[in-house]
C-alpha cells in the first residue's frame, strides 16, 4: 500500500478495499481481512485494533471443557461487536 501511495503521489496510505474486490482468510486472517475489507479499516489501524481483541479474546480460556473448543464464543462475539 505504501507502494501504491508512492507511485499515485497520494497523500495519504490508500486502504486495500479500495483496490481489492475480494480480502478473504481464515482463522486470524479472516478476522483480519473482515477488518480491512467489511469495516473498511485502514492497515495501521486494523493492527492496533487486532491487537487489542485478540488480548480480550484469546486470554478468555475456558476453564471446563465439555468439547474441544479452547476459547469462549459469546468472548468473541463481543470483541467483534466492539
Amino acid at each position: 500500500m505504501h507502494r501504491l501511495k508512492h507511485s499515485e503521489k497520494a497523500e495519504s496510505v490508500p486502504k486495500p478495499c479500495d483496490y481489492f474486490d475480494m480480502i478473504g482468510g481464515v482463522g486470524t486472517g479472516g478476522v483480519i481481512a473482515l477488518m480491512l475489507g467489511r469495516l473498511r479499516m485502514p492497515i495501521d489501524e486494523a493492527i492496533k485494533k487486532y491487537i487489542d481483541f485478540s488480548k480480550k479474546v484469546y486470554s478468555d480460556i475456558k476453564r471446563l471443557r465439555t468439547r474441544p473448543e479452547k476459547f469462549k464464543a459469546t468472548t468473541f462475539v463481543s470483541g467483534m461487536e466492539a
